[in-house]
């Protein structure tokens, strides 16, 4: 039995701040949200929901084209509660597009650096909703990286996820950021419908040329509510719903083969790939390499 859809909560400020007094918080702050700040107190927060673009391969769960976001009183409220209670030095904005209207961000930074609060961040950018205005001012405010989902060096599965956004202007925003001191984590996927061996060497040699730490591709996975679930049904790839729902928990292993490619081609071009981004970085950036190695060893024998 499926109900008719609610309404969208129009003001998220009415509703109440997490119930972070009933979790067991010193075990979230203990896991790093940031990976070059092992030792900092950190935690996720959400201040909007929605997104307004429309991938195919996004579940959309508080709907297409849709982005509502709490006031930055109210946002600004729940940080400065995060830091008086836990001491929360470091925050994590999950939103799915946190820089989604550039008024705002720039209205949000303004208060971080007013009211002198301290604090690390990092979120969500879209490479066609930054400038080298909007990046500055999120610098200057304690942000210290963006995620962008770049998805793929290739124009052909860019336009095929619907991604809405040029080759030429993911360049300019890696250029920008990086100019205006932000770290970029990047995001990369293969098997997409339409993809195939030569547009996953595009989406290689774009990351090769723009020297991106990336560290490893996804493989696209038809999430219930997206566009490419409704593919895999009409083209009849799941053919066990309930039993999809239960084994495919992430995106590094194929679960469902939606790109046309045969199942060992795809998972074959993919390897290949990652070997190829890992071996061009660890060239270029020896020590690098070596200091994300200690890292993850450092943080494995700390959670083991």
């Amino acid at each position: 039995v499926k109900n008719a859809q609610r309404e969208l909560i129009k003001n998220l400020d009415e509703l109440p701040f997490p119930a972070w007094d009933l979790f067991p918080i010193e075990q979230y702050i203990k896991i790093p949200c940031f990976r070059n700040l092992p030792n900092t107190r950190s935690i996720n927060m959400s201040t909007s929901r929605g997104c307004p673009f429309n991938c195919t391969f996004c579940y959309n769960v508080f709907g297409a084209y849709t982005n509502r976001t709490r006031s930055n009183d109210n946002i600004i409220a729940e940080i400065k509660f995060l830091q008086d209670k836990y001491g929360i030095e470091a925050i994590m904005f999950s939103d799915n597009l946190f820089v989604a209207n550039k008024q705002h961000v720039i209205e949000f930074c303004d208060k971080l650096l007013k009211q002198d609060i301290k604090l690390i961040w990092g979120t969500s950018g879209r490479v066609n909703t930054v400038d080298l205005e909007i990046l500055k001012k999120m610098k200057e405010a304690g942000c210290i990286g963006l995620l962008y989902g770049f998805e793929s060096g290739s124009q052909k599965m860019l336009d095929s996820m619907k991604k809405m956004v040029k080759v030429e202007q993911m360049k300019k925003a890696i250029k920008i950021t990086r100019e205006s001191g932000i770290e970029i984590w990047p995001s990369f996927m293969v098997g997409i419908p339409g993809e195939t061996e030569e547009t996953i060497k595009e989406n290689v040699e774009f990351i090769k040329e723009m020297d991106l730490f990336v560290p490893g591709l996804f493989i696209a996975n038809p999430f219930p509510g997206s566009q490419l679930f409704d593919y895999a049904m009409k083209n009849n790839l799941i053919k066990d719903v309930e039993k999809f729902m239960e084994e495919s928990v992430e995106c590094f292993d194929l679960h469902i083969n939606c790109s046309g490619m045969p199942d060992k081609e795809l998972v074959y071009w993919r390897d290949w790939a990652n070997r190829e981004i890992s071996s061009n970085y660890r060239k270029r950036h020896p020590v690098e390499a070596f200091k994300m190695d200690l890292q993850t060893l450092t943080l494995t024998v700390k959670n083991f």
